[in-house]
């Protein structure tokens, strides 16, 4: 992602990245300060899988709208290379 920004923003760039990670984690201290003892510990766990999961849909988003697909299919499951015994294929690997 960092090779799509130009040379002259890419400190701006880390340094946001850097500040949004800070974030986070104060956010999982704060849970940990809100839900102290170990019977609530259910509570931190079911906002970290659902983040975890928005974050997730979000970037399978941006990929889907960036390169139109999700998943790069292996050449071995083109149709269009022939294959068997003596057959010239012009799949490169």
């Amino acid at each position: 992602m960092i090779q799509e920004v130009q040379c002259d923003r890419r400190g701006t760039f880390s340094a946001v990245e850097t500040s949004f990670q800070n974030i986070f984690d104060l956010l999982a201290w704060a849970l940990t300060a809100i839900w102290p003892k170990p019977d609530d510990f259910q509570w931190p766990v079911i906002i970290s899988v659902a983040v975890v999961y928005a974050a997730g849909g979000l970037y399978a988003s941006f990929l889907r709208r960036r390169r139109g697909h999700l998943i790069h299919s292996p050449s071995c499951f083109d149709p269009k290379v022939r294959r068997g015994p003596g057959a010239r294929t012009t799949a490169v690997f």
